[in-house]
């Protein structure tokens, strides 16, 4: 297999956990200008190979040639899956949180080991959905998928899908005990903060947290 293929499989596997180059260089112990020249097929060496399949967990077979599993045969166990609910056809701002069996959906089985790159306790209630709108953005960009836990209890400035009055929103949580007040505030400055009052807040509802987000290729 040509290097470059090999460097296109690390820059592919990559961006399905959804790390960037400096990330996976800091995990792998290299620098991110090798890594770099990696993804472009320069001066690849079998023993950082190895490192950076363990990190993505992925088959070193995979990455170096054309035969092989995308997974090491260590990660298909049963018990190492995690089921997540994915739904092609659910947006934050279509109704999420009133999901029921009608909605289509995929099951995606995960291995603990990638939720665990992408800093998620595995759980059997996360579900995949598309994120529409520019209020987290730079975070979270228009049409990017992400990984909600459905939950009603979250942490402050975690970031959550919260419902407000019959909307739908996704927000960073910030509570302020002192004031007696929630505020649900956008990573984009072009959106006003949401403040609810303690009188107010049986018109909020927290329906999920956002555990990561992740590139679909």
């Amino acid at each position: 297999m040509r290097a470059v293929d090999i460097g296109e499989r690390i820059r592919m596997a990559r961006e399905r956990v959804g790390m960037t180059q400096v990330e996976l260089a800091r995990a792998v112990g290299i620098s991110d200008r090798t890594l770099r020249s990696y993804e472009k097929g320069i001066g690849i060496k079998i023993e950082v190979l190895r490192k950076i399949a363990q990190v993505l967990n992925v088959s070193l077979d995979w990455l170096t040639g054309e035969v092989g599993t995308v997974f090491p045969e260590s990660a298909i166990s049963l018990a190492n899956l995690i089921t997540i609910n994915f739904y092609p056809n659910v947006v934050t701002s279509a109704g999420y949180g009133a999901i029921n069996g009608s909605e289509k959906k995929a099951l995606v089985h995960v291995n603990k080991v990638f939720l665990e790159l992408l800093g998620i306790k595995p759980a059997k209630n996360l579900d995949i959905i598309r994120v529409v709108g520019d209020s987290m953005e730079p975070f979270i960009k228009n049409g990017e998928y992400v990984i909600i836990e459905r939950t009603h209890v979250a942490r402050n400035n975690e970031i959550v899908i919260a419902v407000v009055d019959g909307e739908v929103y996704v927000k960073r949580l910030q509570k302020d005990p002192v004031r007696r007040i929630v505020k649900l505030t956008s990573a984009n400055p072009a959106y006003l903060d949401i403040e609810l009052k303690e009188e107010e807040l049986d018109k909020f509802r927290i329906i999920g947290v956002i555990r990561a987000k992740i590139r679909l290729l």
